[in-house]
């Protein structure tokens, strides 16, 4: 299946966030609402970059965005890849309409961005696993998060 980039759809392209390792669920306890936490390295920059990656991602918070979750396609030849240089050739997993609450970088788990809720992006099975044959056989899940 695969499918480890998040990435903000902007309508003429893919703008590559983040390549996702590690998710947390952070559920509601009192007054705190529950939320999700993406953790991975950030692709924004060529070089660690905290205060950009944070200052470019500023005008995305509390604004509904479209966020996609993406794989790297597999290309038939290497004539495919140049004819789209230099964009990333990628598949679409799944999208959603959400807005981010907080991003930043720890020094521990490495970048990471917040949204608010449970998101449905990186729920399905095995999203972790770069594996180019599942891409034909996966079916993305009902969307009911609105």
């Amino acid at each position: 299946m695969g499918g480890r980039m998040l990435a903000i759809n902007e309508g003429a392209g893919y703008r590559p966030i983040l390549t996702v390792q590690s998710i947390q669920i952070i559920p509601q306890f009192n007054a705190r609402p529950p939320s999700t936490i993406l953790f991975g390295s950030q692709l924004l920059f060529l070089a660690d970059n905290p205060t950009g990656y944070v200052h470019f991602l500023k005008s995305y918070f509390n604004v509904p965005t479209v966020w996609s979750q993406l794989r790297i396609a597999s290309e038939d030849s290497e004539e495919q890849i140049y004819t789209i240089w230099p964009k990333f050739p990628v598949d679409l997993i799944l999208e959603q309409p959400a807005s981010i609450i907080a991003a930043g970088k720890d020094p521990v788990n490495g970048y990471w961005v917040q949204f608010p809720g449970t998101i449905s992006l990186f729920t399905q099975q095995d999203w972790f696993n770069e594996n180019p044959d599942g891409a034909i056989s996966y079916v993305p899940p009902a969307m009911d998060f609105w």
